[in-house]
């Protein structure tokens, strides 16, 4: 596995009832780093988002760090792909239409069982 480093950061944590725990992450630079002992591994990222644009940004952020992409334009085709890819994280929209990033996540709590996987949340908002 990878982690990533991310220098010059700003954390704001924060919680949510049946979420679990957000961190809002402002960072001005970053650079992978390999965990111990696993120098050479690569992860399989799955990106879920319905915006392409943003989509399209974080599955090439992904790859030059050296991880399989994989990619899901809607919840349900997020959660049609973490059963049959079986993928290490998931970076995922909060703001979809139809199955929001909330709905996702409890859906996988439910199902993903046996095996631990991250999900990192993600969210643009766009204007002032």
């Amino acid at each position: 596995m990878r982690l990533q480093s991310i220098q010059h950061a700003h954390y704001r944590p924060a919680s949510l009832p049946t979420c679990g725990r957000i961190v809002n992450l402002e960072a001005a630079s970053h650079t992978a780093l390999p965990a111990p002992g696993h120098a050479n591994v690569a992860m399989k990222v799955l990106v879920a988002d319905d915006i392409l644009g943003s989509r399209q940004e974080l599955l090439q952020t992904v790859r030059t760090l050296g991880h399989e992409a994989f990619e899901a334009a809607s919840g349900q085709e997020a959660l049609h792909l973490i059963d049959t890819l079986q993928p290490d994280v998931l970076l995922l929209d909060l703001l979809m239409p139809g199955m929001n990033g909330f709905e996702v996540a409890r859906a996988i709590r439910q199902r993903v069982t046996g095996k631990w996987l991250p999900v990192i949340v993600l969210s643009a908002l766009q204007g002032d």
